[in-house]
C-alpha cells in the first residue's frame, strides 16, 4: 500500500494488494474506483501511494455521505415548515380523452386536488414539484405545479392538475393505469409567497 501509483503497473499492483490482505474487498473497489474517476477528471495521482489514494477515496465518500445527510435533514425541515402552513391533498384521478372533431388533440391524466391554507395569512402563490409514488415508495413521475390563485387564511382551495398523456412514455402509462388508492403523492413547494410579501 506504500508503493507509489503507476498507471502501467496498476493491474499488477492491484493483484499484489489484494493478495496481501491488507485492505478489504470493498476498500480495494473504492480505491480502484477513485483511480478511474480521477483519470476521467484529469486529476493527477503520480507520486501518491496507494494508501494516499485510498484515504482520498474514503474522505470523498465521507464528504458525500455528510452532504447527503445534510440535504436530507434540510428537506425534512422544509417539509415540516410547509406542513404547518399548508395541507395538499389529491383526492381523485381521471382521464380526459381528446376529441379531434372539437379541436381537442391532447389526452390528459387529471388529478383533483385540495389545498388548505393553515398559515393564518393569505397565500398569494406557490410552486414546486408534485411527485407521484407507488405504494412501495418508488418514484413514478414528477411534474412542476404552480398555484397562483390566492388562498385566503383558513380557506381550502380546490383545483385540478393535468398531465399531458403520451402513450409512448412508460412512466405516464404506468401512472394512467394506477388506481388512486395505489398511489402516493408528495408536494413540497420551493417557495410560498404570502399576500403580505413574506415568503416561506
Amino acid at each position: 500500500m506504500n508503493r507509489k501509483y503507476n498507471e502501467t503497473k496498476l493491474e499488477e499492483d492491484a493483484k499484489a494488494i489484494k493478495e496481501s490482505g491488507k485492505i478489504s474487498d470493498d476498500e480495494a473497489k473504492m480505491m480502484v474506483g477513485w483511480i478511474m474517476m480521477s483519470k476521467l477528471g484529469g486529476k493527477e495521482l503520480s507520486g501518491k501511494s496507494y494508501m494516499d489514494i485510498l484515504n482520498e477515496a474514503k474522505n470523498y465518500k465521507k464528504q458525500e455521505e455528510e452532504l447527503a445527510a445534510k440535504a436530507k435533514k434540510e428537506k425534512q425541515e422544509k417539509i415540516e415548515r410547509y406542513n404547518k402552513a399548508v395541507t395538499f391533498t389529491v383526492f381523485d384521478k381521471g382521464f380526459h380523452t381528446s376529441n379531434f372533431s372539437d379541436g381537442d388533440y391532447q389526452d390528459k391524466i387529471t388529478f383533483d386536488i385540495a389545498i388548505q391554507n393553515k398559515s393564518g395569512k393569505e397565500i398569494r402563490a406557490m410552486k414546486g414539484p408534485l411527485t407521484f409514488y407507488d405504494l412501495f415508495g418508488e418514484k413514478l413521475y414528477e411534474a412542476n405545479y404552480t398555484q397562483d390563485t390566492p388562498i385566503a387564511a383558513n380557506e381550502t382551495f380546490k383545483s385540478q392538475v393535468t398531465l399531458d398523456y403520451n402513450q409512448f412514455t412508460d412512466e405516464l402509462q404506468t401512472l394512467k393505469n394506477k388506481d388512486i388508492k395505489d398511489l402516493k403523492f408528495e408536494y413540497v413547494p420551493e417557495k410560498i409567497i404570502f399576500a403580505d410579501g413574506s415568503e416561506l
